[in-house]
């Protein structure tokens, strides 16, 4: 009530209208509003603009609507209607906006009042009632509306930039956003420039636009694809967070509340199948496969992109995401963790097995293992440790002695090289090269297959250079002066001798004998210097010395091939061992410290920039500081021929004074590096101090510094562990979730058979028609049902969105607003005035009642006997005239009693809502859970009548079945019967063939009786079988 009680006081001030009556400039109170404005307090007042605009204010201050209309009701007959503008430009709607006086604005409105900035008011008010009216009075009018739409503020108070669109947006009134943007109101994005090109006008001008569009209800108002748009957003702000410098801090700010909204709406779904309408939704074809499906996880990928980390951390994305990386085995994995080593030692131990399976014999159980995203992870693990394994033994073989098994292990590698070079090279033709060159992975991969395939150009280049011709290129002496030194002479000696044992096995060895006779015949012929000592001569002993290790490998110069192949080789060991880290990036208890360490480079960069210029600056100083000591110490060297000439001053040069302040930060260089000779006391004392100097900046001050800024990253990586591990662990994943190769190298060099069979077939099919493969793509069918299901899913979760965060039962707090407290006063002010004009109404009909009696009473005066009449008459209407001002009274505290009425029922009304709005969000609960029900029956009805028909076809087979049966025993029959006519018939043959063989027994009886009786007995023994036979079946 303390606001209340000072716009008393300021509307006392100021001579402006309270309570229904008007303070005048005199302080004098009015007793009703017709005495103050009713009527003019001078006769020209209505005659000048200053005097209609001060009367129509007060009137409209008041908050009488009604006394409101019937003033403009007759100056627009009168045509005094006018722009009214107090001196800051606002027009009379800015007043009613700020005083809630709804009757009032309503009445400016109906006359046509120009609105002004009255929309941009009514939205910073939060008077809602307001904002629809203006709405529906500019809605028909297309000119009217575009100019109140994209209208700034008449005064200073709003920023130019900011339109009703952006306020709205900028206070996250979804409602009013919605209405604004349904009506034709748009928020175009800004160009983007750099932030040296732009005034602070447009750089404040921009500030206040990405305020609006980063809003959630202007995103949920606007936007279809609202994932993919908070993406772009998130990533455009923190682009404009670096080019504008100056703002940077707000535009990060923004960019991590967009960032947590993303969270937020995904917070929202509730199931699996929802996430996945979400997930699977993109607005482009760039995650299609071959049928024209998109991938399930088509958002992770685009999240990727844009490095949304808490997106993608978030606990419904992990769940999506381990779903479709490990689908079938998740189940395996979760048994523990001996399944888990199990299966990866398994896989890891056995991709040969399971490539050459994929290759030879792709049926689908071993295509479809071998495509699952976890077992792809687990062959190119394998195949990166078989890789790592062959260096390894190249690294450590005896060249000399294993020279087959060396070059083997060098082609082995190549050809795992050539495998992972063409893997990178679909990569790219996919991907392109910045993109697949963004992965630091990718860059260690190329750097290694770069320098590999370097050190096997110059170690077989270095083989042809060990020819059987020994094409050498020794380390030449110095033999163009008159005199060879001992050393001078030696070292050509020696390399005399390793030339002849290179030629041992290769010639003959009278050949070679010859050719050290020669070699000793130039040796000896080479003039020594008169200090030299004694030469040993060259001896078959000495060539055989160095015989068995020389025979492939000879002492070379520093640009030898083979010395650069051996540098670089040791280089490549070690970066292909690094790679392991990449590794474990997606383990659990080592990831985070993996990205620590990653995250530690640029602070270890920006110490060496520091530290650059500090070691440059010191090692050119100190040099300089050394120059005198160093000649004097050269020009007695040369005077002193006998000894030798060794250097005696630190930091003689500029490169040895880099080198020796760099290790001075290991403390391998001592304080005696800073020593000169006697006669330098000056330079040594300049050059102790810069050592010290040195001593305190690079090593106590930007040492400790760089350590201080590691503990800082560290710390800052281990307060977001969770999500930068869970963030880097999708980024590994997202390579096998998403492939170009199934096998890794360097089995991917390898076609299968179904790619030679796809082949052949598209050759084939260049000539019949009836061969090309028909490639079904139905993008039209997937796109049309991937954006009904993610449209369903994001009404839902956008509908939750709005019912949790922006709807007005949830802006509200439970305590009552300022706001609340004036419309209230403005309710029960519109009555009280409703009231006063009734009571206004009573008091004209009783001073017209008593005119008519004061006539009458001096009629009754006039009459005489009447006067007693008329007394009482008199007394009657004295009596009506205190039943009115008891009616005033009553009337008072009527509205005293509404008020607390009106109170109550808003607090009941309160309750109803908040009541409501629990049964809603049941009904929503219950809603979702009878369409889980419903599509659970679905899928039950389904397999029902699966198993019906399933059960339908079996019937129809046995039905054939035993109709075939029936057939087959009617065939048999038939065949018995056949066979039945066929016995009689050889039963017949038999008793004739019976008779016959008695006949020819009794003829043959007197003659031949052995030779012819052992026939006959034959006979009938044939005669018998075929008889014995078919009494069998018979009986």
């Amino acid at each position: 009530m303390d606001n209340e009680a000072f716009e008393l006081e300021s509307k006392k001030e100021k001579g402006l209208p309270s309570n229904g009556h008007v303070f005048l400039p005199n302080g004098n109170l009015g007793g009703n509003e017709e005495e103050a404005i009713g009527m003019p307090s001078s006769p020209g007042v209505e005659n000048s603009e200053d005097g209609r605009y001060e009367l129509v204010r007060g009137v409209a201050d008041s908050g009488n609507g009604q006394k409101l209309d019937e003033l403009l009701t007759e100056w627009a007959e009168l045509g005094w209607i006018r722009d009214w503008r107090n001196e800051e430009g606002l027009t009379l709607y800015a007043d009613a906006i700020t005083d809630g006086y709804m009757d009032v604005f309503n009445t400016l409105l109906h006359h046509d009042i120009p609105l002004g900035d009255a929309l941009l008011r009514a939205i910073d008010a939060e008077l809602g009632d307001a904002i629809q009216a203006i709405c529906r009075y500019i809605q028909p009018h297309q000119d009217l509306s575009e100019s109140t739409l994209n209208g700034n503020c008449d005064n200073d108070d709003f920023h130019p930039a900011v339109t009703p669109l952006v306020l709205a947006a900028q206070r996250n009134d979804f409602n009013t956003v919605q209405l604004l943007v349904g009506i034709g109101a748009k928020l175009e994005e800004p160009r983007l420039t750099q932030g040296g090109d732009m005034t602070l006008t447009q750089a404040t001008s921009y500030l206040q636009i990405y305020r609006a569009l980063s809003q959630p209800a202007f995103i949920l108002a606007t936007q279809v694809d609202i994932f993919g748009h908070l993406f772009q957003l998130s990533h455009k702000l923190r682009t404009l967070s670096q080019l504008w410098e100056d703002f940077g801090a707000k535009y990060d700010e923004m960019a991590s509340d967009v960032d947590a909204f993303a969270g937020e709406m995904l917070g929202q779904s509730s199931s699996t199948e929802e996430i996945l309408a979400l997930f699977r939704f993109h607005n482009t074809n760039k995650y299609r496969n071959r049928e024209g499906a998109q991938h399930p996880l088509s958002k992770m990928f685009e999240a990727i992109k844009y490095q949304q980390k808490q997106f993608i951390a978030h606990p419904h994305s992990q769940k999506a995401i381990i779903a479709q990386f490990y689908q079938n085995l998740l189940s395996w994995n979760e048994k523990g963790v001996l399944h888990q080593v199990l299966l990866a030692l398994l896989v890891i131990l056995g991709y040969p097995i399971i490539c050459l399976l994929y290759i030879i014999f792709p049926v689908s159980k071993v295509v479809n293992f071998a495509r699952l995203p976890y077992v792809k992870m687990l062959m190119k693990l394998g195949s990166g440790l078989t890789f790592l394994a062959f260096i390894l033994a190249a690294s450590v073989l005896d060249r000399n002695r294993y020279k087959a098994t060396f070059w083997a292990l060098h082609w082995f590698i190549l050809i795992w090289a050539i495998g992972l070079m063409w893997s990178h090279m679909k990569v790219i033709s996919s991907k392109g090269i910045v993109k697949h060159l963004s992965d630091s992975a990718n860059i260690q991969d190329a750097f290694v297959m770069a320098l590999f395939f370097v050190v096997f150009f110059l170690r077989w280049n270095g083989r042809l250079i060990i020819a059987p011709n020994v094409a050498l290129r020794p380390r030449r002496a110095a033999v163009n002066g008159t005199f060879l030194n001992s050393a001078s002479y030696l070292e050509l000696q020696d390399h005399v001798n390793l030339a002849l044992s290179s030629l041992h096995g290769k010639l003959a060895d009278t050949t070679v004998e010859g050719v050290g006779e020669i070699a000793m015949k130039v040796l000896s012929s080479c003039r020594l210097d008169p200090t030299a000592t004694t030469v040993a001569p060259l001896t078959t002993s000495s060539l055989s010395e160095f015989n068995s290790y020389l025979q492939d490998h000879v002492e070379f110069d520093s640009y030898h091939p083979e010395i650069i192949a051996e540098g670089l080789f040791g280089i490549v060991i070690t970066v292909s061992f690094l790679r392991l880290m990449n590794v474990l990036l997606v383990s659990e208890a080592i990831g985070p410290l993996r990205i620590s360490f990653g995250a530690m480079a640029s602070d270890v960069g920006k110490f060496l920039l520091l530290f650059s210029v500090v070691w440059f600056a010191f090692s050119i100083g100190l040099s300089r500081v050394h120059h005198s000591a160093v000649l004097w110490t050269e020009r007695k060297c040369r005077e002193n021929e006998n000894d030798p000439c060794e250097r005696t001053v630190g930091f003689a040069t500029l490169f040895v004074s880099l080198s020796d302040l760099y290790w001075t930060l290991f403390g391998i260089v001592e304080k005696d590096a800073v020593r000169l000779p006697p006669g330098f006391q000056l330079q040594e004392t300049i050059g102790t101090l810069m050592f010290a100097a040195y001593h305190v900046i690079g090593v106590l001050v930007l040492l400790n510094a760089l350590i201080g800024m590691l503990s800082n990253t560290y710390m800052k990586v281990e307060q977001n562990a969770d999500t930068e591990w869970k963030f880097n662990r999708a980024v590994v994943w997202g390579a096998y979730l998403h492939p170009l190769d199934t096998l890794p190298p360097p089995f991917n060099l390898i076609p299968s058979i179904k790619n030679v069979i796809r082949f052949l077939r598209d050759i084939v099919g260049m000539w019949l028609k009836c061969v090309r493969r028909k490639r079904v793509n139905r993008i039209k069918e997937h796109s049309k049902r991937e954006f009904s299901d993610y449209m369903h899913v994001l009404h839902q979760i956008r509908s939750r969105y709005i019912q949790g965060n922006l709807s007005v039962a949830s802006t509200n707090s439970e305590s009552i607003r300022p706001r609340d407290v004036q419309l209230l006063r403005n309710d029960i002010q519109s009555l009280r005035h409703f009231a006063e004009i009734r009571l206004e109404t009573i008091d004209k009909s009783l001073d017209t009642s008593n005119g008519k009696a004061s006539g009458l009473r001096k009629k009754l005066e006039d009459l005489g006997p009447l006067g007693s009449h008329v007394t009482e008459v008199l007394s009657k209407s004295v009596a009506l005239t205190d039943n009115a001002r008891s009616l005033r009274a009553q009337t008072d505290q009527l509205e005293e009693e509404q008020a607390t009425e009106i109170v109550d029922r808003d607090h009941e009304s309160a309750d109803l809502r908040d009541r409501i709005a629990k049964q809603i969000s049941a009904m929503e609960q219950l809603r979702s859970d009878h369409a889980a029900e419903v599509r659970e029956m679905d899928r039950h009805a389904e397999s029902l009548n699966g198993i019906i028909r399933r059960l339908n076809d079996e019937v129809v087979a046995r039905e054939r079945h035993e109709s075939a049966l029936a057939n087959n025993i009617i065939r048999l029959e038939s065949e018995k019967t056949s066979l039945g006519l066929e016995l009689d018939d050889v039963n017949e043959k038999k008793t004739k063939l019976g008779v016959e063989v008695a006949r020819l027994t009794g003829q043959l009886q007197h003659s031949r009786l052995g030779f012819m009786q052992r026939v006959a007995t034959v006979i009938e023994d044939r005669v018998k079988a075929p008889g014995d036979q078919g009494e069998g079946p018979s009986k």
